[in-house]
């Protein structure tokens, strides 16, 4: 459409509107011109001259190009720059009149009056969001203009009651019975307030476009997902896109004056919306951006630094470096130096600058909203994990930790990119040293084991934090965050919750296994670095293990996690050999080496048990006699043998290798 209405402008242009557009062989150049739908200033004049002069056809055909054009900044920018804006107002709001009286209920299709009403008004917005509409005044007159000066009020491309006569129509548009044309409406509306600078938009009016984009999603994303596959949608896909985006936008312009039980409300409406299959559809892409969105609101993160040029490389995120520098300068000239407003307090108050960047971003780069739908994605969810208890939703509402643990913990195993292993960043949003996946699992970390000096009201209970870590399981992370994420894992394997609990086993057993376990030929000085294996002991880690294999619950669990634990003890080390030593002297001297020995020690299938084993019949070479631990574990030893003399099955195993040991050690004694 937009490539054939620009070669009728060309038309008018060169005075040959009407006649026959064939063109001679030796006219080349002028044939070019004419099919080139790169719009210029005459472009504009004659989109002008025919929407104020020409029939209603040719008016239609002009405004649907606009609506439907898929133009560059600077493209847009030549449309805006005239006034053709005042000139597309005008007839919006003659047209809105009519087409509002017949409002066809909750019928699927639109009347033509009122699919004119919202081409007209997406038309108007979208000249409007590019033309930098600049707010002034002029003997008492107050309105806008695209000018940077403006000497008259015949200069002001639209007066105050201009722009309210706009917003009146696209509010009639948003609160429609049909959800297509009030989705039009609520989209055009969120960008026309933008457009004026959000000056007419109150709290009020702000919380009823909210509301009615969250209303529509849900209602429209439910028409799409219901559709039979053998029958079309009534609902275009690119319309609930389009209400995600616009969602991310309002989100941004979060009002901070709400009271705490409406910003609660909002909050879990906005939830909700990630409990549906909406995440899962065409949508996906606009409401990661709504979650980054919202991140970016309620948390504090690193900004982009000036000398931050790492992005710089990749040709396709120039759009999002010219809005970042943009927008900085922006705020220099409004606020000081962007640069040098670094402190906690600073920061803060631009939470919703931050926000309002990353929305115009996603809103204006489908490039960018595609490439990084996933990052936005994971950025979210965890944003969303990290602010929920700042936000206190209650556990009792539709939205509470609960769902949010749920949410997070359902979404982040789709994500692929969790399961790369390079650092994940979030270009033009966050800095490039910022590793989202890194950020995750912090975060992640944080909320099943939190500090002790926090509130624990709002925290999540313990088949939340199992949803949670079944992310680690399911993904590999263990090689570059395991040690960062195990501490917090052992802590809680003594819960009281039994998916928790095996939640626990099974990362612990996952943990071991993936950080390069020991072979046959290892020793203590090849054993690979970072790990240490000291914690294993420090945290009593084998002593928990042995403890709910004992318990009789999550047995099969609790010994291949031990298993596990074994196999990266290096089995020639010495500092090692004490502290295994010691643990079973342990079990010997309060009576429990039958139950060890059933239990553990002689159980099939687990290869690292034998360095137990081999300890046990190793403690009688080193006991003294004359020491009085070392008497009282050698009679425990003599005792157990003597009472199970002759026993086969699991004890004799233990037997046989125990009685030559003591025997010898009762001679060196003597």
């Amino acid at each position: 459409m937009w490539g054939f209405f620009c070669k009728v402008c060309n038309l008018v242009v060169t005075g040959k509107w009407g006649r026959n557009p064939s063109i001679p062989s030796c006219q080349l150049k002028e044939k070019s011109l004419c099919e080139n739908t790169t719009p210029d200033y005459l472009t504009t004049q004659a989109l002008e001259w025919l929407i104020q002069h020409s029939n209603r056809e040719a008016v239609d055909a002009a405004i649907k190009s606009i609506s439907g054009a898929d133009l560059d900044i600077k493209g847009w920018a030549l449309l805006a720059g005239g006034s053709l804006v005042s000139v597309v107002a005008q007839k919006f709001t003659a047209i809105c009149s009519k087409a509002l009286g017949e409002d066809s209920g909750t019928e699927s299709k639109p009347t033509p009056l009122q699919r004119d009403a919202y081409l007209y008004g997406h038309a108007l917005v979208n000249i409007s969001s590019h033309a930098e509409l600049i707010p002034v005044s002029h003997n008492g007159v107050t309105g806008y203009t695209t000018k940077a000066e403006t000497k008259s009020q015949l200069e002001m491309a639209l007066d105050e009651e201009q722009v309210q006569a706009v917003e009146n129509g696209l509010l009639r548009l948003s609160s429609s019975q049909n959800d297509v044309v009030s989705a039009y409406g609520i989209i055009s509306l969120s960008s026309w307030y933008t457009s004026t600078s959000r000056s007419n938009q109150t709290r009020e009016k702000w919380k009823f476009v909210l509301n009615k984009l969250i209303e529509l999603v849900s209602s429209i994303n439910k028409d799409v997902h219901n559709t039979q596959p053998q029958t079309p949608s009534s609902t275009d896909p690119d319309i609930l896109m389009g209400l995600v985006k616009t969602l991310a936008v309002e989100v941004s312009h979060w009002r901070w004056e709400l009271s705490r039980k409406e910003m609660i409300e909002l909050t879990q409406s906005i939830v909700s919306l990630y409990r549906t299959p909406l995440v899962e559809g065409p949508a996906r892409e606009g409401m990661a951006a709504v979650l980054a969105v919202f991140a970016l609101l309620f948390n504090d993160y690193q900004e982009i630094q000036r000398a931050d040029g790492t992005y710089l490389a990749e040709s396709f995120l120039k759009g999002a470096m010219e809005l970042y520098e943009k927008r900085t300068e922006e705020y220099t000239r409004q606020h000081g130096d962007f640069y040098t407003h670094t402190s906690k307090p600073q920061r803060a108050k631009r939470r919703p600058w931050r926000a309002q960047s990353a929305a115009l971003l996603c809103l204006t780069d489908r490039e960018y909203l595609g490439r990084y739908s996933d990052e936005l994605m994971l950025f979210g969810l965890a944003g969303l994990l990290d602010s929920f208890a700042e936000l206190e939703i209650s556990p009792a509402g539709g939205g509470g930790p609960y769902s949010v643990a749920q949410i997070v913990a359902n979404q982040l195993t789709r994500i692929p990119i969790t399961s790369h292993s390079q650092a994940t960043t979030l270009p033009w949003i966050l800095p490039s040293t910022f590793d989202l996946k890194l950020y995750t699992v912090d975060v992640i970390t944080r909320i099943i084991s939190p500090s002790p000096l926090r509130d624990q009201q709002g925290q999540l209970n313990e088949r939340d934090k199992a949803s949670l870590l079944q992310f680690f399981s399911e993904k590999d992370i263990w090689a570059d965050f395991g040690h960062q994420v195990i501490m917090p894992i052992i802590k809680l394997l003594d819960c009281s919750d039994i998916k928790l609990r095996t939640q626990c086993l099974i990362a612990l057993n996952d943990y071991c296994l993936g950080v390069s376990p020991l072979d046959g030929e290892s020793t203590s000085e090849s054993y690979p670095n970072p790990i240490d294996w000291r914690f294993i002991f420090s945290f009593g880690i084998l002593h928990r293990l042995i403890r709910i294999v004992e318990e009789g619950e999550l047995v099969s669990r609790a010994l291949s996690a031990l298993d596990s634990v074994l196999g990266i003890i290096p089995p020639t080390d010495e500092e090692a050999t004490q502290q295994i030593r010691s643990l079973i002297r342990g079990y010997i001297l309060d009576g429990s080496l039958e139950a060890f020995s059933r239990n553990i020690l002689c159980r099939a299938g687990y290869s690292h048990f034998r360095v137990l084993r081999e300890q046990v019949f190793a403690i009688p070479r080193t006991l003294d006699a004359r020491g009085p631990d070392d008497a009282r574990v050698l009679s425990c030893l003599q005792n157990f043998c003597h009472s199970h003399d002759g026993e086969s099955g699991i004890i004799a195993t233990i037997l046989v290798g125990l009685k030559p040991v003591l025997n010898m050690n009762n001679t060196e004694s003597v």
